[in-house]
């Protein structure tokens, strides 16, 4: 506390003065020595204060006990003039019991015994009776009374001051690491093939990076907030019908509306991009919604590379079917021949149907989507009945048993064809994948939502389909004791043209596209297809709305 021998020296010089008015004998050089020795120390103390490591330093507390020895013979020159003059020790051991630890403050404190004593041992004389006793340590007992608060004042705000800085420094080190979360945050988001917005819970951005800028001002959005005056260049699946874009479309994120992928068309017609775009709400630790993170893949080549597909589908399912069905309309007219005629009309006939059969599926299977079903009410009972005689002769030959339980199951709400068509791939798996002596059998029953799955997970490797609906289901379930699939395979079942290792090394016939075609159907008919397997049989569980 340099500040507090400036303090004393003005002090000092107050009562040199004042004294010198009083009584000019009182001004010996003694007293002018000792008021010297506090300006020199004065001096002293600017000097070394510029130091931050001396003035911290404890060969600093040197000075004020230096003060405290000039105040003693400062006191001694005025006290009788001037009998407040020994108030100047207040000065130094303020400083003493501030600025140093405390066995500092103490010897300053003991110091002052000597400040008010040194006038009588100058005379030669030491304390006789009660009162000279009590003029020699009231001041010390004051002074030290003095010095134990200022102390405990100094402690306390050292404390403060200590906290102060940890959480100064917590704070510095959250901004810092913040600072580089956000900078990392921001690296990432512009090294991404994808268009990332965040925002706060007011719809306020936090940061959008350079591809979600593209496609804002493509959108006719720029900084993601559109024009009053014209609406933007949003636009659904067909890219000529425009999607409105909500002024609270953060809201409706936070609030879940955008969990599932969003496909819309943005910029326009003619130079357009295929954006799937998913939002979900950013909570901090304890629930609370912060905002919103927003990100938009760019599927435009994606969606134009299997429109393609679709295209060249259709071209070449056309030109096939074309030319097969003159074939098999020649060959019915061969059935009407000679024995060799209708010989060879039979195996023209059965060749086109399976090359038929095989061009059908690879142009299902290829769709990137099929329409959706109008379901009608289908007897479920006549139907698989129909399907196990037109099967009774390929199970038999492959040494396979070919059962269908009824359950009463009552009728479903399908497209009759489709659940046919799926009814038939999964049995048709079955008994290729069945080994001699084994068994398929084709249950149907009825069962409420709340039960399905119960043993799906539990007997073994599942791969679900579709979202699970919820009235009353009809249950059909094709059950073999085949080869089964290992997880790998099952994982990969309904992929199209996958087919299993098994399948390859005993060359069972197909394209692999049969479960492919079954989950499109199930798909588009409302329903779903469970599939558990072990190594010891597969079983498919077909679910479809109760009528």
């Amino acid at each position: 506390m340099p500040y507090v021998q400036l303090l004393l020296v003005v002090a000092t010089g107050v009562v040199v003065v004042f004294g010198g008015f009083i009584d000019a004998a009182v001004l010996t050089p003694e007293l002018l020595l000792a008021a010297g020795t506090v300006v020199v120390l004065t001096a002293l103390t600017l000097v070394l204060g510029r130091r931050p490591g001396v003035r911290a330093s404890l060969w600093m507390a040197v000075v004020p006990l230096a003060d405290l020895a000039a105040c003693a013979i400062i006191r001694a020159e005025l006290v009788d003039a001037l009998p407040a003059v020994g108030m100047l020790v207040v000065f130094p051991v303020l400083w003493l019991a501030f600025s140093f630890p405390w066995y500092l403050a103490v010897l300053g404190v003991l110091a002052t015994v000597g400040v008010t004593l040194y006038p009588l041992l100058a005379a030669g004389g030491w304390p006789i009776d009660f009162q000279q006793w009590a003029r020699v340590w009231l001041l010390p007992i004051l002074v030290g009374l003095l010095a134990a608060g200022t102390y405990s004042a100094a402690q306390a705000l050292r404390r403060s001051e200590q906290r102060r800085r940890g959480a100064s420094s917590r704070m510095r080190d959250a901004v810092r690491s913040s600072t580089e979360r956000a900078l990392t945050l921001r690296a990432i988001s512009d090294t991404t093939a994808d268009a990332v917005a965040m925002f706060d819970a007011a719809g306020t951005p936090l940061m959008v990076n350079s591809l979600a800028r593209e496609v804002a001002v493509r959108a006719g959005m720029p900084g993601g907030v559109s024009d009053p005056a014209r609406e933007p260049d949003v636009f659904g699946a067909d890219r000529v019908t425009r999607r409105p874009v909500r002024a609270d479309l953060v809201q409706q994120a936070l609030s879940g509306a955008f969990r599932d992928a969003s496909l819309v068309w943005v910029g326009q017609p003619g130079s357009q991009l295929a954006i799937s775009f998913v939002a979900r709400p950013v909570k901090g630790p304890d629930g609370e919604v912060l905002g919103a993170v927003i990100v938009g893949h760019d599927v435009t080549s994606l969606i134009e590379a299997v429109e393609v597909r679709d295209h060249f589908l259709d071209t070449v399912g056309h030109e096939l079917k074309t030319p097969l069905t003159a074939i098999l309309g020649h060959a019915a007219l061969l059935e009407g021949g000679d024995e060799a005629s209708r010989r060879s009309a039979e195996i023209i006939g059965a060749a086109g149907e399976r090359l038929l059969t095989a061009v059908n599926q690879l142009l299902a299977a290829g769709r990137s989507e099929i329409a959706e079903a109008v379901p009608s009410l289908v007897a479920v009972a006549p139907l698989l009945e129909g399907v196990r005689t037109r099967f009774h002769e390929r199970a038999r030959a492959a040494g396979v048993d070919l059962f269908v339980v009824d359950d009463g199951a009552g009728a479903a709400r399908a497209d009759a064809r489709d659940l046919v068509q799926i009814v038939e791939a999964l049995v048709s798996n079955a008994v290729a994948f069945t080994p001699p002596g084994g068994s398929v059998t084709v249950t149907l029953g009825r069962a409420a939502a709340s039960s399905r799955d119960a043993g799906a997970v539990a007997s073994g490797s599942r791969a679900p389909f579709d979202v699970p609906a919820e009235d009353p289901e009809v249950v059909i379930e094709v059950a073999d004791t085949g080869v089964g699939m290992t997880a790998d395979e099952l994982r990969q079942a309904t992929d199209a043209f996958y087919r299993t290792p098994y399948a390859e090394q005993q060359a069972v016939p197909g394209l692999g596209l049969g479960l492919t075609i079954a989950r499109k159907l199930a798909l588009a008919n409302r329903a779903t297809l469970d599939l558990v397997s072990t190594l010891t049989g597969t079983r498919a569980t077909l679910r479809l709305p109760a009528a």
